[in-house]
């Protein structure tokens, strides 16, 4: 009996030092998170996590719902769907975008600090938000986000839409519609992915060239940003005018263009047709420089 207990001790032990162990590193990591008002201030319960949760998630619904005509232009691309009517696929769209907007308000949003064990070094260390599959839930590291002021409010928001879009992924996912997968192979069967070598770029490269999910969310991410910033770019029905779209491959500045990095500039007709299967905006929107 006394073997029992102190195996059980001796597991409980090593719990509590794995749990502990991840809080350290996060202390080491963002000595700023052991201030105790800081993390109140921080909290999932905040009002600067809750406000910011509640925008990032009322714009993604948004730009599915207003995403129908790029849908079917990428359904309409797929051997064996040339045919389907607008009816079907726009049938087919609007069960899709209900159970995604069902799915995301339902998604509870924490800070890392609420599930501290469920975590590894690498995710401590790592991202300023990540979508959890297996709890449905969206995770924000306020710690992790270096900008102060408007730029500190826009770059969480900037998170946390990448991970409302990874969770619709998952959910278009399981319900066998993966678009996000469709997209990355229409890219690399096009060869519009540059190697590695050609982009100048680090490991990064790695994380959206070979990742469907990280490619497909960060091309919605510039969507997003150009339905806001550059409406004039897109005809009625969506589709981008390619000289715009050039400029902006040349000229890929902030870390909101830096996906359009790894793609080939000398083909951007291709680039074009791709992206018109994922960005549409609402052409009636004032116009509005970038920054």
């Amino acid at each position: 009996m006394n073997k029992l207990f102190e195996n059980w001790r001796g597991f409980l032990k090593e719990q509590d030092t794995q749990i502990s162990g991840n809080l350290q590193l996060y202390y080491k990591l963002y000595p700023k998170a052991k201030n105790e008002k800081l993390r109140e201030y921080y909290s999932s319960d905040s009002r600067i996590v809750k406000l910011n949760a509640q925008t990032a998630l009322e714009q993604v619904i948004q730009g599915y719902l207003d995403n129908f005509q790029s849908f079917k232009r990428l359904i309409k691309s797929l051997p064996g769907y040339e045919k389907q009517s607008d009816e079907n696929i726009k049938n087919i769209y609007d069960n899709s975008v209900s159970e995604i907007a069902k799915n995301l308000k339902a998604a509870p949003v924490k800070v890392f600090l609420d599930d501290i064990d469920r975590f590894t070094p690498q995710d401590l260390k790592v991202p300023q938000a990540l979508y959890n599959t297996e709890n449905k839930t969206i995770y924000v590291n306020p710690f992790n986000i270096k900008e102060k002021g408007k730029a500190f409010l826009k770059k969480m928001r900037f998170a946390l839409k990448e991970e409302y879009i990874h969770l619709a992924q998952d959910i278009l996912s399981k319900i066998k519609m993966p678009t996000h997968q469709l997209i990355w192979q229409k890219a690399k069967k096009a060869g519009l992915i540059l190697p590695r070598e050609q982009t100048g770029m680090g490991e990064v490269y790695d994380y959206f060239a070979k990742n469907p999910w990280e490619f497909h969310a960060k091309l919605w991410q510039l969507k997003l940003i150009l339905k806001k910033h550059m409406s004039q770019a897109f005809d009625e029905t969506g589709k981008i005018d390619p000289n715009a779209l050039k400029q902006l491959i040349n000229d890929p500045r902030g870390a909101e263009l830096e996906i359009l990095k790894i793609l080939d500039p000398a083909k951007i007709n291709q680039i074009k047709i791709l992206f018109d299967m994922v960005a549409k905006t609402d052409v009636k929107r004032p116009t509005r420089s970038i920054a």
